[in-house]
C-alpha cells in the first residue's frame, strides 16, 4: 500500500504586525523624543523647551531640513553596516519566527521613521515609561505606508496631520484612531505592507538588501533603497508640517525633489542621476576602464542591476551598456554634500576593479576622480583600496 504524499507546506506570508513586533523588540527601537531633539539641535541653541514645543516653533525651516536630512543620511549609514545576527542582545530568540535580517531592516525603518517624525513636529510616540503607544504603533505603520509607496498612506498622515495639529507636545491621543476613517485605512494599509514584504521579489531582495554585510553588493543596494523610502517620507511630513503651525505661516523649500528612478540635465547637459543608477552606471564604468568586461565582472554587475529598485527601461539601459566600450559622463555633485555616500561607492568600484587583479594605473585614475567628485580625500580611498577585497 503506498503511503499518501503530503501536501508542501506553502510559505506563510508575513504579516507587518508580525515584523513590526521583532524589529521593536530590538533594543532602541523607541527613540525619546526630548532627548533626540536636544542632541539634535543643541548646537543652534534654544532647546530647553524643545520637550513642549517643535522644532518649527524654535528653528529656522532650512535647519529643521538641514537636520532632517543628516538624520537620513546617519541612518542609511547605520543600515548598510548593520551587526550580525550573533551580536544583537537575545541573538535568534528575540525575532522568533521572523528572519533576524529583516527584522533588523524594519527596526532602522521604524527609527528613521520616528527621528523624521519628531523632526517635523508630530508628537511623541512613546508613553512616560518609555514604551511605543498602540496609538504609535498605528502612526509608524501609517509611516511606513508611506515609505513603501502606499498611496492610502499618504492620505492617512494628510488626514492625521489635521487631527493631531497642537496636540504635538502633549501625550499622543489614543482616541484619534477610534471611529474615524483612518482605521479602515489603517487595515488596509497594514495588509498592504505585509504583501510587498512577501512577494517573492522583495523577499528574494531582502537577504542581499539587508546585509549582515559580507560583500560590498549590499551594502550599495541597501544604500540605494533604504535613502529612497526616507525620502518618500520626509517629502509627506514636510508637506503636512505646515498644518502643525497654523493656516497662515507656511515654510517653502527651493530644493526640487525627485523620485526613485528620475533623472534631469545639469547645467552642462550631463545626465544627473539618483543614486541606484549613478551606483550601477559608475561600476560598469569602472569595469570597462582597462579591458572588456570579463565573465566575473559581467556577472556582478548584473546582480548589481537586477537587485537595485530600478526601472525596467533603466535595467535595459544598464544591461545595454556592458555590450558598449564608452564610458558614461556622470555628475557627482549632488552627492557632495552626503558624508556617506563614498563609504559605499567606493568600496563598490575598488571591487569592481579586482575582479580581475590588481587595480591598473588606469583605474587608479578613475577612482580618484570619483572620488574627488563626492569629496573624498585620496589618503581615504588609498586605505579602502587595502581592506577591500
Amino acid at each position: 500500500m503506498s503511503k499518501e504524499k503530503k501536501p508542501k507546506n506553502k510559505k506563510k506570508a508575513l504579516s507587518w504586525d508580525s515584523v513590526m513586533a521583532a524589529a521593536m523588540k530590538i533594543p532602541g527601537a523607541a527613540v525619546n523624543r526630548t532627548d533626540y531633539l536636544k542632541t539634535t539641535f543643541a548646537p543652534y541653541g534654544n532647546v530647553d523647551g524643545i520637550e513642549k514645543a517643535r522644532p518649527i516653533d524654535l528653528f529656522a525651516p532650512e535647519i529643521i531640513e538641514k537636520e532632517a536630512n543628516d538624520a537620513i543620511a546617519s541612518q542609511t549609514l547605520k543600515v548598510t553596516s548593520l551587526s550580525t545576527l550573533a551580536g544583537i542582545p537575545g541573538g535568534v530568540a528575540l525575532f522568533g519566527t521572523i528572519p533576524g535580517d529583516l527584522a533588523q531592516y524594519y527596526y532602522h525603518i521604524l527609527i528613521i521613521a520616528q527621528k523624521l517624525g519628531y523632526i517635523y513636529g508630530w508628537p511623541d510616540l512613546a508613553d512616560s515609561t518609555g514604551n511605543i503607544t498602540e496609538g504609535a504603533r498605528h502612526i509608524l505603520t501609517i509611516f511606513v505606508g508611506v515609505m513603501l509607496g502606499a498611496d492610502a498612506a499618504n492620505k492617512a498622515v494628510a488626514e492625521l496631520a489635521k487631527r493631531l495639529a497642537g496636540q504635538v507636545a502633549k501625550a499622543l491621543p489614543e482616541q484619534v484612531f477610534t471611529k474615524t476613517v483612518l482605521f479602515p485605512l489603517l487595515s488596509q494599509i497594514a495588509k498592504w505592507i505585509g504583501v510587498q514584504i512577501t512577494k517573492e521579489s522583495l523577499a528574494k531582495g531582502i537577504s542581499k538588501v539587508v546585509p549582515i554585510l559580507g560583500g560590498m553588493v549590499s551594502g550599495g543596494i541597501t544604500y540605494a533603497t533604504f535613502k529612497p523610502c526616507s525620502r518618500k517620507l520626509q517629502k509627506q511630513l514636510r508637506e503636512e508640517m505646515a498644518l502643525f503651525k497654523g493656516p497662515d505661516e507656511h515654510y517653502y523649500f527651493d530644493k526640487e525633489e525627485t523620485g526613485s528612478g528620475d533623472r534631469a540635465k545639469g547645467a552642462s547637459g550631463t545626465a544627473v542621476m539618483d543614486e541606484g543608477y549613478l551606483i550601477a552606471v559608475a561600476c560598469i564604468n569602472m569595469a570597462k576602464i582597462d579591458t572588456e568586461i570579463n565573465e566575473d565582472e559581467n556577472s556582478y554587475l548584473q546582480e548589481i542591476i537586477f537587485e537595485l529598485e530600478l526601472d525596467e527601461e533603466m535595467q535595459f539601459e544598464l544591461l545595454k551598456s556592458l555590450k558598449e566600450k564608452t564610458l558614461t559622463d556622470l555628475e557627482f555633485s549632488p552627492e557632495v554634500d552626503d558624508p556617506y555616500f563614498g563609504d559605499i561607492i567606493i568600496p563598490m568600484l575598488i571591487r569592481v576593479a579586482k575582479l580581475d587583479g590588481d587595480l591598473t594605473g588606469a583605474e587608479r585614475v578613475y577612482l580618484y576622480k570619483v572620488a574627488k567628485d563626492i569629496g573624498m580625500q585620496r589618503k581615504e580611498v588609498d586605505s579602502l583600496i587595502d581592506i577591500t577585497s
